[in-house]
């Protein structure tokens, strides 16, 4: 037995009760399974918010460890075929006139006799917000030359404040922590932050000492 007629807008003009119930069923249905999480989504957000962890400043940086020292070290043997030692020796020399030509802190040790260039450079350190010089990173520069082949070594990074701010000493780059108490907020990402700038220069002067000594080396040897 048909129940009355339901002229509601939206509905069928003839439904019975059981029909109207059925409809609903239906429409709750649908609202529960659009509601559902969907397991490939969430599965794609979790692989995406790993990502961002892993590339965030604080675990950006990939810097080497020396497995006896237990510090961080850059270092490798470099060949360049048909090249004497003297001639890659004063090739580094030129290479670091012009790296470091406008540094106040570099002390240069240049050894004839054992044809080893030693430097003692640094670079400036900034906060990457507000663009604020946070300091200096020292570390140590030698270049050992032997025929055919140079081994460049950098290592010792050590960070020391900026006196005309309030920052502290940094301390050994190998340092886990930022110890400095009450003057900088987020003292995880300062110290990430740090390291990630120490990290990309030090890759950038590689690359362009590998490249500089090359050329003026190759050069100097093709002379007649």
């Amino acid at each position: 037995m048909r129940d009355k007629f339901l002229p509601f807008h939206g509905f069928p003009v003839n439904i019975t009760v059981l029909g109207l119930f059925n409809y609903f069923k239906t429409i709750g249905n649908n609202i529960f399974v659009s509601l559902k999480p969907n397991p490939v989504f969430m599965k794609s957000t979790l692989l995406i918010s790993l990502i961002f962890w892993f590339a965030s400043p604080v675990f950006g940086q990939n810097m080497p460890v020396d497995k006896t020292t237990g510090k961080i070290t850059y270092t490798e043997v470099v060949k360049v075929d048909s090249v004497s030692q003297k001639e890659l020796y004063n090739a580094s020399k030129l290479w670091a006139m012009r790296a470091f030509a406008d540094s106040k802190h570099v002390n240069e040790v240049k050894n004839a006799e054992t044809f080893t260039l030693s430097l003692a450079p640094s670079v400036e350190t900034r906060d990457l917000n507000s663009n604020l010089k946070t300091g200096y990173l020292y570390y140590t520069l030698t270049i050992e030359c032997r025929d055919g082949r140079y081994k460049y070594t950098l290592t010792d990074f050590k960070h020391e404040k900026n006196p005309e701010t309030n920052v502290c000493d940094g301390g050994n780059l190998e340092n886990a922590n930022y110890d400095c108490p009450g003057l900088v907020l987020n003292k995880k990402k300062f110290w990430a932050d740090i390291k990630q700038q120490a990290n990309d220069n030090i890759v950038a002067l590689i690359a362009d000492m590998k490249k500089s000594i090359v050329q003026n080396a190759v050069h100097k040897s093709s002379d007649w």
